[in-house]
């Protein structure tokens, strides 16, 4: 909600500026948006405070030469557990049905033959290739509202976007000033902030075994 204004993205940054808010406590979408925002004075204090994301092919680099091998684990019911609640807690609401709803991103089922390095990439790099049909939508309101995520549905009256929590929202077309696709991912970047190398091992040691 910050988010779709100016003034309000504003607030977010003096927080996290002065330590009201803490890194963190932010969703990687919302990290991922503030680097990106489109105005420039807003998107350079928030890249003061939250630093510039490490260069993806280091990222990449680094957990493919630290990660465990996800063959070996995948022989430990215990870890296919916890591989289970990562997916859950990271990957679900977007890649998984929720109430009744289809997924917002690719499937992960069936994925057996991918390499490790393509695992890493796509949850280190997500932005390196992406599916047209997964890239973000950008939509501004007239009454200066900006509203990012994926289009799902779109009629003589309105479109849909699917946002990075899961969540749809239906946004009238008499109501858009603005509409741009970007050449990034709904899946944002910087889960190694989230995911030690340990981690993701037991990660796509769950996925690999579904």
């Amino acid at each position: 909600m910050l988010m779709k204004r100016s003034a309000s993205a504003a607030m977010l940054i003096s927080s996290l500026e002065t330590n009201q808010i803490t890194v963190d406590q932010l969703a990687l979408s919302t990290i991922s948006a503030l680097r990106q925002y489109s105005n420039r004075e807003l998107r350079n204090r928030a890249i003061d405070v939250l630093g510039r994301p490490t260069e993806r092919g280091v990222v990449v680099g680094e957990y493919l030469s630290r990660m465990p091998s996800p063959s070996q684990l995948m022989s430990s019911a215990t870890t296919l557990e916890s591989g289970k609640l990562l997916v859950d807690q990271n990957c679900a609401v977007c890649h998984s049905p929720q109430n009744d709803r289809p997924a917002i991103g690719p499937p992960l089922e069936n994925l057996k033959h991918w390499t490790l390095q393509q695992w890493v990439t796509a949850v280190m790099n997500p932005n390196q290739t992406v599916d047209t049909q997964y890239l973000q939508t950008i939509v501004l309101s007239k009454s200066g509202e900006v509203f990012t995520g994926v289009k799902i549905a779109e009629s003589k009256n309105d479109i849909t976007l699917a946002k990075s929590d899961g969540s749809r929202i239906a946004i009238p077309k008499a109501e858009i000033s603005e509409q741009k696709t970007s050449k990034l991912s709904l899946m944002p970047e910087g889960f190694e902030d989230k995911l030690a190398p340990e981690q993701l091992a037991t990660l796509i040691a769950y996925l690999r075994s579904r």
